[in-house]
């Protein structure tokens, strides 16, 4: 029986996904293929340098779409849930036992933070900077130093941050377990306008999951739920949110 984890990238015009055990391509003629890696539990896919990487409990591989060759990118980082590229070609991982970088030249450095608990989600504002979570705080990476982001938003506190996604039209979008976060956010990465959304004022869905959102070219943004897919653009929720949602 086949299934999917909440994972997802594109590259070359073709959509990966973190099936049970393997990598799932899609190609633009809706042709499907298992890429044939090596039976894992992988936890992501992502792009990296033109090729995919993909974290497993075993550690990171890369592998080339063109010519199918894998290699290992690294084996010291255990049990990896999530990466992604600033803008000193730095891959960045979060796992369960912390941060990590991998440089070009293959070289991982454990990172130090203050958090020190497991990081499940992280994404890239397409300038070179690199937000994350743990539990239910809030942090960047920015010219390779990690930088506290929840003195920004403090009202994050004791929500469980599930989801991140930076929109180029200035929105940082943040899925907590019990609702949904918007704020916008500027060049210097600065938050403002911050507003929650849940069952009391529009925001329907359960349980946001671990996954990657996606946005589409009107601005919509897609989010896995744990029992559907839902759809928004923030630029509407704070057009039609009452008041009494607005918290900073």
């Amino acid at each position: 029986q086949q299934y999917y984890n909440p994972g997802s990238t594109t590259l070359k015009g073709r959509v990966y996904m973190v099936g049970n055990g393997d990598i799932r391509e899609a190609s633009e003629d809706k042709t499907l293929r298992w890429l044939g890696l090596p039976k894992n539990r992988y936890q992501f896919v992502t792009t990296y340098n033109g090729r995919l990487i993909v974290g497993s409990r075993k550690g990171i591989l890369s592998y080339d779409v063109e010519t199918n060759a894998i290699d290992t990118l690294s084996t010291e980082i255990l049990h990896p849930w999530c990466a992604a590229k600033d803008a000193e070609d730095h891959l960045w991982v979060g796992s369960s036992p912390g941060l990590y970088s991998i440089s070009k030249d293959g070289i991982t450095t454990k990172t130090d933070y203050p958090q020190k608990l497991i990081i499940t989600t992280m994404t890239d504002d397409k300038r070179g900077n690199i937000i994350f979570a743990s539990a239910d705080s809030l942090f960047m990476i920015r010219n390779g130093q990690v930088v506290p982001m929840s003195n920004q938003i403090p009202e994050l506190a004791g929500h469980e941050i599930r989801s991140l996604y930076v929109s180029p039209r200035g929105f940082l979008v943040i899925a907590v377990i019990d609702g949904l976060f918007l704020s916008r956010i500027d060049k210097e990465c600065q938050l403002s306008d911050v507003r929650f959304f849940d069952h009391l004022n529009g925001f329907t869905a359960l349980e946001p999951q671990m996954a990657t959102m996606a946005e589409t070219s009107d601005g919509t943004i897609w989010m896995a739920g744990l029992e559907e897919m839902t759809s928004f653009r923030p630029a509407d929720l704070y057009t039609y949110s009452e008041e009494d949602t607005y918290i900073a």
